[in-house]
Formats: C-alpha cells, structure tokens, sequence
C-alpha cells in the first residue's frame, strides 16, 4: 500500500526452500511487508487463503528477513503470526482501518486476538494505514483506535509490544498531535511518488527519515514501508523498470543497515492493478506473484 495508488535472490534452493531460521544478521533485508501471493483480484483477495498458501509463501520469506509486515487481520490472515513464529519470523501486525465503525471494531478485535495468542511471534502493531492520506478518519479519531489497542494489549498482560500507525512521512509532519500517542513513528518513504530519479532516491529516503528524527526527538523512527516499482509509467524523474527496482533494493539495504525498515512488497500483487495506479500498483514486490525472485540480493 504505497501511496495512493500504490502497492510493495536466485532461487538457490537452500536459501529459499525447507528453510530453517537464520540469524537475523545473515538476512539482508531488516523487514518486508507481506500479503499473499499470487492473488489476481479483489474477489479473490477476499477470501481466507489456506493455511498451506501462507506456510509456503513465508517459508522463502524466512531467508531473506527476520520480520514480516500484514496490513490487516483479514479471516485465515490472521494465521501469519503463528506460522511466522514457526519460522522464526517476528510478524508487525497490520489493523486496517476504514470508515464504517462496526467493521474496524471486529478488525480491531482480530488483530488483539492475534497478538494475544502469540504475543512472543509479534513485536509491533500499526493500527491503520495511511488512515489520514486517505481520509478514511480524522487524527483524533485514529489516536482514540491507537489507545484503545494500546490498552487492550496492556490489559491482556503484554506490554512489550509496540503500536502506533503508518503514515506518509509527510503526513506525521502534518499531524505532530499524532506521536505523543505513539510508540514509534511508522512512516513511508516513496521516492517514485515523490518523483525523485532513482539516482538520488536512496539518499532521499535517508533524508527524509532525519526530518522526522528532528521533527520528533527521542521517538524511534520505523521507515514502515519503502520500495521502487518494477513497472508502470514514469512519474516526474522517476521511472519504473526491473533494473531500477533492483538497484533501489540493493543500495538501500546497503545504505540503511542498522535501520528499522520495511521494503514494499514481499510479492507483486495483481489484484492492486485496478485500485492502485495498474501496473505500477502490481509491481512493487521483489519476488513476482508466483513466488519467482527477480533479482539477487547477494
């Protein structure tokens, strides 16, 4: 779920398959955000996938990152926290918020439930995404969801574990009343939706996450999702294509190690297509739908 629009390694049979959990430090990437593979329409995106999908889908994902991001709890999405920790992935839950208030409080609930189950599998929650770039909800409104969470988790004996939300970095700007209810500062850092040429998109990236170390000290800054399409259409200086979306992939893992990131998306997702900017939407993930790897990531 970039922006608006959008939405997000050879296979060496040993780093992808029958993977058994590495050391987070032999891992290249810090996160990925994570939905299931190969999901050609929103009726299809729709339904619960089984729990073999999501077992097969995260087994190569264990190789490559030591967290996984969902962005909601979705029926059978829910099942990602306990097969993560199988793994031995830490899972970022992901709480969708919308506008019709019934349905976010069963959301709301699924993902507490999730959390409370495996709370060792799961280190952070972001209530909503982009809530506030899509006007789903005002600022008061997504801090009172953020408390309720918060509160919850606290009540059901797990304290550890973070929440907040994820918005455009510019958005936190816009709305500093946000943090003091947050735990950390979720934020997304699109250089292609900024128009940045991939030349000085990584460099982009890192400076926009020191305005947000400024604009809010002492808060832990979470680059929540970055990433570089495969395809679409140029936007400004930015121009989509499987050699930029590589040498994106690359230069910011080498450029950000030691931050907390994820990069956009695990697997491209055709479904995005028709809601997110066609196939710039569908092309943002390092692996494609069928689970193939684009590029080498060492």
């Amino acid at each position: 779920m970039a922006k608006r629009f959008p939405k997000v390694l050879a296979l060496c049979g040993v780093l992808f398959f029958g993977v058994q959990a590495q050391g987070a430090e032999s891992r290249p990437l810090a996160g990925l955000s994570y939905s299931p593979s190969n999901v050609r329409t929103e009726a299809e995106f729709a339904v619960a996938p089984p729990l073999d999908k999501l077992k097969a889908d995260l087994a190569p994902l264990a190789a490559l990152t030591p967290r996984v991001r969902t962005y909601s709890m979705a029926p059978g999405v829910d099942q990602v926290v306990p097969i993560a920790r199988d793994l031995g992935l830490k899972v970022s839950v992901g709480i969708w918020l919308q506008t019709d208030p019934a349905v976010d409080a069963d959301e709301i609930s699924r993902g507490i439930m999730a959390v409370l189950k495996t709370p060792t599998a799961v280190d952070r929650v972001f209530v909503g995404n982009e809530v506030l770039t899509s006007k789903f909800q005002s600022a008061v409104a997504l801090k009172a969801r953020m408390a309720d969470v918060k509160a919850a988790l606290t009540e059901g004996g797990v304290k550890e574990i973070q929440v907040s939300t994820a918005e455009t970095w510019n958005m936190w700007l816009a709305h500093p009343e946000l943090a003091p209810d947050a735990d950390f500062i979720g934020a997304h850092i699109f250089p292609y939706w900024d128009g940045v040429p991939v030349a000085d998109a990584v460099p982009y990236v890192l400076r926009r996450y020191k305005e947000l170390q400024a604009a809010f000290p002492g808060k832990k800054i979470v680059i929540a999702e970055t990433g570089w399409p495969a395809a679409g259409p140029q936007y400004k200086g930015a121009i989509p294509s499987p050699e930029n979306q590589e040498r994106f992939v690359r230069e910011f893992a080498r450029a950000a190690a030691g931050l907390d990131y994820y990069i956009c998306e695990a697997y491209n997702q055709p479904w995005k297509a028709a809601r997110e900017g066609g196939a710039v939407g569908a092309s943002w993930g390092i692996l494609d739908a069928g689970g193939k790897p684009k590029f080498l990531l060492r």
